[in-house]
């Protein structure tokens, strides 16, 4: 039992550890391109470096950082390939998980719910913020998933969405908190949310996976817009 508490404890503080390094990724925090030290990442995190390598090799595995043999570790940059890939996939996998709950319907409990998540996502008024609205909306879909009894699927957007989260950040920290262009990237998001539960359960799945498609094509072109602005952060 001890050494079962102990393998217990050393997996939590690994998950904390890959938490804050994965959202400091996301927030730019440690920007694309930006080399990382496991020693420097050992002291300013308190952990020890085989914890910070561990964490490291499964941010690797997750496309959020790349190791260089003899060079080092660094964040890896925005690929637009890899982008539209995670697009795609959102599309099509999203599409039928939407389209079989369309057909199977929602009880008003699993409705409360969905409608919870949005509901409580709040204003962008710093970088936290925006990190935390992100993983509200990651955690809807993934409730929409796992309430079709598909969140397997989200094993294959953990490989993938990297790129997905970096570019939706910046578009909302690019365009400030109080522009009327984040607002209305914000407000679009939650009636889209809106509107996507409301489709599922009225059962209209032609209208409820435009609206997803909708929303991962304008992650697409906001990519487009952002590589112009920030050309050291994309790759191709």
């Amino acid at each position: 039992m001890p050494g079962s508490r102990a393998v217990a404890l050393k997996a939590a503080e690994e998950n904390s550890t890959y938490d804050t390094l994965r959202r400091e990724i996301l927030s730019l925090k440690l920007k694309p391109g930006e080399k990382l030290s496991e020693n420097a990442l050992a002291d300013r995190l308190k952990k020890g470096r085989v914890q910070i390598r561990e964490v490291l090799s499964r941010l690797a595995e997750e496309g959020y950082v790349v190791v260089y043999p003899q060079r080092g570790t660094e964040v890896t940059l925005i690929s637009m390939q890899r982008l539209r890939q995670a697009v795609h996939a959102h599309i099509v996998l999203e599409q039928g998980v939407i389209q079989e709950l369309c057909a199977r319907g929602l009880d008003d409990e699993q409705i409360h719910r969905l409608a919870g998540v949005m509901k409580n996502a709040g204003t962008l008024k710093n970088d936290d913020d925006i990190t935390c609205f992100l993983e509200t909306e990651e955690h809807f879909r993934y409730l929409i998933a796992r309430l079709s009894g598909h969140e397997h699927i989200w094993e294959v957007f953990r490989t993938l969405d990297c790129d997905i989260f970096r570019v939706d950040w910046l578009t909302y920290q690019t365009f400030n908190y109080s522009s009327s262009y984040s607002m209305a990237s914000v407000e679009r998001t939650q009636v889209e949310s809106r509107m996507l539960l409301n489709n599922i359960r009225r059962g209209d799945a032609e209208a409820a996976v435009l609206i997803c498609a909708n929303h991962f094509n304008a992650v697409a072109g906001n990519a487009n817009l952002l590589r112009g602005i920030y050309p050291q952060y994309f790759m191709d």
